[in-house]
C-alpha cells in the first residue's frame, strides 16, 4: 500500500508496509516539505527521499536525528502487520536536516518487535 500526499503540515509523502517474503514487518510514515517536493513522481516513493533530494534536487541532507521507542500500534496496523492485540511495536522517529538548517523529511517507522533489530555504533 503506498499513499501519496504531498505537505508538510503534517500530511504523509507515503506510507508505506513492508512485506518480505517472511510477511509484514513495518509501517512508515515519511512527510517533507510541500515547496520541496517539486518534481516528486511515484516512482519515488519507494526509494530513498534522501537520495532524491540530492539526485533530483541538488539538496545536501547533513543530519538525521533518530528516535526510538515502544510504541502500541492502531487497530489498522494491527491488522496489517498480523500481529495481536496488546504486543507494542518498536518506533523510530527520524528527522532529516538539510545543510542551511531546514527539516527536509520526518518519517515515524513502525516496527513488529519480532522481527525487527535496532542497532546502533557510537564511534569516538
Amino acid at each position: 500500500m503506498l499513499i501519496l500526499l504531498l505537505s508538510f503540515a503534517p500530511a504523509p509523502l507515503r506510507g508505506r508496509w513492508n512485506r518480505p517474503k517472511s510477511g509484514p514487518f513495518a509501517v512508515e510514515y515519511v512527510y517533507i516539505p510541500i515547496d520541496l517536493a517539486a518534481g516528486f513522481k511515484y516512482e519515488d516513493a519507494t526509494g530513498s527521499i534522501i537520495k532524491f533530494a540530492s539526485d533530483k534536487l541538488g539538496l545536501k541532507v547533513s543530519s538525521i536525528h533518530k528516535s526510538v521507542r515502544a510504541a502500541m500500534p492502531t487497530t489498522e496496523e494491527r491488522a496489517r502487520l498480523q500481529i495481536s492485540f496488546g504486543q507494542p511495536l518498536l518506533e523510530m522517529e527520524r528527522v532529516a536536516f538539510l545543510a542551511d538548517g531546514r527539516p527536509y523529511e520526518y518519517a515515524l517507522t513502525r516496527y513488529r518487535g519480532d522481527k525487527f533489530e535496532y542497532r546502533a555504533i557510537d564511534n569516538l
